[in-house]
């Protein structure tokens, strides 16, 4: 009898430790996915990072091209003015309407420019919200699949004794 029991208490040991064994490399396993997925989140991150600061230098690049392109406008503005008036042009209404007129081609042109960098502008912000929103929803991802590992605690000593109890009352 006795015999039986040390065979059956050691059995019980060696279940107790291959449980123990089991969850630790399981743990370990989980706690590489929870790393990995915080890895991914931190790439992701600096993509964004890095197309918000493409977004901000074409933000500024679009706005110099503005400030040329306006300042440019009313260069060609003043040129026209002025070139009718050396011109030797008679003075009068129909002059002025011509200029006025052309000016007015300029200014057009000046409007319609401003207008597509409008556009420009407001896909920026499209685009910028889009990244805010990926980012958010990485973060959101990652923190589901870090919150869906768990890492298992074993029973202690308790799934020991009750193996042990198990094997005395069976066997002893």
């Amino acid at each position: 009898m006795s015999a039986m029991l040390a065979i059956a208490g050691g059995s019980a040991i060696l279940k107790h430790d291959a449980r123990n064994k089991q969850n630790a490399s399981y743990n370990r396993w989980a706690h590489e996915q929870k790393k990995q997925a915080a890895r991914q989140l931190r790439i992701k991150e600096a993509g964004a990072r890095q197309n918000i600061a493409d977004i901000d230098r074409s933000k500024e690049r679009d706005s110099d091209i503005t400030a040329d392109k306006l300042v440019a406008s009313k260069l060609d503005a003043l040129r026209i003015q002025e070139s009718a008036k050396a011109s030797g042009l008679p003075e009068g209404k129909s002059t002025d309407a011509l200029v006025r007129s052309t000016v007015g081609e300029v200014l057009k042109q000046e409007n319609a420019f401003l207008q597509d960098m409008d556009v420009k502008q407001q896909q920026y912000a499209f685009q910028e919200r889009e990244i805010m929103f990926g980012m958010d929803m990485a973060f959101l991802d990652a923190q589901a699949s870090i919150d869906s590992y768990q890492y298992k605690r074993g029973d202690g000593g308790m799934g020991l004794f009750m193996d042990m109890a198990g094997a005395y009352a069976k066997h002893g």
